[in-house]
């Protein structure tokens, strides 16, 4: 309902301008780096880290006049963090590779030119929807665990890891598929020609909305985050 109510606002804006505002369609992909925010202190020697992913996105863009936009990017981002143990433990991991399809609606300021380059900034809001998941990792293999004895006489214990690599079921019961945040970034532009606009931007993407639904007691809240910078192209549609 609220992604309806967002959507037929941003129909409004656009029938709302004048005719004459230019419009243009691209293409964006980039790296993403995810990172989970949560609280791990239950787990022992443990540490969240970011992990990179792709994005891919269609851009259409909407002038509103000189300095301020108005911008959709749909598209695939993905989602990934790991949790690496530490200690005697290092090297043991476990990534978490969580594809979204994404839809934000975002303003764009320009802030400044210098030279050929145009400098903007983005904010705004999205709607993310949990599409695809897989978990890949190393964990000790108990039955690899040796024990042997140095000159010394002192005994060294050793063990090997394996790897794995799974699809994650996505359990409705559990996870929160849809998910809402805010968007902040920058970028620069320059333009080709009078059709084309070559671009490059970094923005971050806070959820407000936790990756699980509340299920239990005491549950501890897990917000996604994610940096993303991407290059694109855009073309005029005037």
């Amino acid at each position: 309902m609220f992604l309806r109510k967002t959507l037929f606002v941003f129909l409004l804006i656009l029938t709302a301008t004048e005719l004459k505002a230019q419009s243009s369609l691209g293409f964006e992909t980039g790296l993403s780096a995810g990172h989970l925010n949560t609280n791990i202190a239950n787990r022992t020697s443990s540490e969240i880290t970011y992990r990179l992913g792709y994005s891919i996105a269609i851009p259409f863009q909407y002038q509103l006049n000189k300095w301020l936009s108005v911008e959709t990017d749909p598209g695939i981002q993905q989602k990934n963090y790991s949790i690496s143990r530490t200690d005697s433990l290092s090297g043991a991991y476990t990534s978490f590779i969580n594809t979204y399809f994404q839809l934000p609606i975002m303003a764009k300021a320009i802030l400044f030119h210098k030279k050929k380059l145009t400098f903007f900034a983005n904010a705004g809001f999205y709607y993310g929807y949990w599409i695809a998941a897989k978990q890949k990792g190393q964990e000790p293999n108990i039955f690899t665990a040796t024990q042997s004895n140095n000159s010394s006489g002192q005994t060294t214990s050793t063990i090997e890891y394996s790897s794995f690599d799974q699809k994650y079921t996505i359990n409705k019961q559990i996870d929160n598929r849809a998910e809402w945040g805010w968007i902040f970034g920058f970028g620069a532009q320059k333009q080709i020609d009078q059709k084309y606009t070559a671009y490059a931007a970094f923005r971050i993407y806070e959820s407000l909305t936790q990756q699980q639904r509340n299920y239990m007691m005491n549950q501890i809240p897990q917000y996604n985050e994610t940096l993303d910078l991407s290059v694109g192209v855009m073309v005029s549609l005037k």
